[in-house]
């Protein structure tokens, strides 16, 4: 499983948590 798919997730997952509600 390629390293950056891996960050990918983490990035998309960060910007979720920083969109406010």
């Amino acid at each position: 499983m390629p390293m950056y798919r891996g960050w990918f997730v983490v990035l998309q997952f960060a910007e979720l948590l920083a969109t406010p509600d």
